[in-house]
């Protein structure tokens, strides 16, 4: 069995670009110890295993990081592979925020293909992901949360405001907003 540990980041999410970061840093920290590799998922769902040494600005602009595309394979002997060799992975650590980096579409796809990877597992994450269900979740169990409510055009709160306007589903701080009145 490896050791290597790869770290994916990016993805189709309006977070993208923070777990560009968080991956970058993460790469950081553990390749002082281990041998990692660094996965790339593109706003267009392409996979790129790019160089350990880049920066956050390099993928602004920087087309020639983009060299190493991934092709991910489900037969028999599923994985990443460049050209036609498959990618020996121990581990992935999931550095995606948001959709389908948090919210059990990546974990499914690794999964598929046999690697394992850190943090929740498929329907954990699909949990977590819906604020309302997991809300719900920690209440009955009396973990102690904000209180919550769903709100729409049929569902109004009747409470005085300010509120605290959070999408159902999502990342941590997208969409976010601080209202006085419903309207």
């Amino acid at each position: 069995m490896s050791n290597n540990l790869a770290i994916i980041f990016g993805g189709p999410s309006p977070e993208h670009d923070i777990s560009i970061l968080t991956g970058l840093q993460t790469s950081r920290v553990l390749s002082s110890k281990n041998k990692v590799l660094n996965i790339y998922w593109s706003r267009d769902n392409r996979w790129f295993l790019v160089d350990n040494n880049l920066e956050s600005k390099d993928f602004i602009d920087d087309n020639s990081i983009f060299k190493k595309e991934l092709n991910v394979r489900l037969d028999s002997n599923p994985g990443f592979y460049y050209k036609k060799k498959k990618i020996d992975i121990s581990l992935i650590i999931n550095s995606c925020h948001g959709g389908p980096g948090e919210d059990g579409t990546l974990q499914s796809l690794l999964d598929l293909l046999e690697i394992k990877y850190s943090g929740p597992s498929i329907s954990t994450s699909q949990l977590c992901m819906d604020k309302y269900a997991f809300f719900t979740l920690m209440s009955k169990n009396n973990i102690p949360v904000l209180d919550t409510h769903l709100i729409s055009e049929t569902n109004k709160p009747d409470f005085q405001g300010p509120y605290i306007l959070k999408p159902r589903f999502g990342g941590s701080s997208i969409g976010v907003e601080l209202v006085h009145d419903y309207q």
